[in-house]
């Protein structure tokens, strides 16, 4: 059971029943919450762009420079680095102190909560329960 459908050739729609409907998608689009939250942040990503993103693209251009600032090097830099004993002395004497301090921190962390909690649960009142 088709039928069939005759088309006057005329458009379905005007364009000024277009553009109000174009209208009001976007009123109805930018009254959403959505919509809102989105143009609030929309300062902090550009603030974050420019103080970490930037920065890391510059760096990265400098790092391939040569001295003076003047010529492109390329990679030559980081060749000269990575034969360097120097160098490699100061990557380990890097990860040896992050490790290290990251440990004793945690060490002192859970030494310090586990005194509070004996100290708290000392000062309560021998016939309460324990919190927790």
């Amino acid at each position: 059971m088709t039928r069939d459908i005759t088309h006057s050739g005329a458009p379905l729609l005007d364009r000024e029943n277009q553009r109000a409907r174009l209208g009001y998608r976007l009123r109805r689009r930018a009254s959403a919450r959505s919509t809102l939250a989105f143009l609030l942040v929309l300062p902090l990503v550009g603030l974050i762009g420019g103080f970490v993103v930037y920065p890391f693209f510059y760096a990265i251009s400098l790092s391939m420079l040569n001295k003076s600032e003047t010529a492109f090097v390329g990679f030559k830099n980081f060749q000269f680095l990575f034969k360097r004993d120097t160098f490699w002395m100061v990557v380990q004497q890097s990860f040896l102190f992050a490790l290290t301090a990251v440990f004793f921190k945690a060490l002192i962390g859970f030494v310090l909560a586990h005194l509070v909690d004996v100290l708290r649960c000392s000062a309560l009142p021998s016939g309460s329960a324990s919190p927790g």
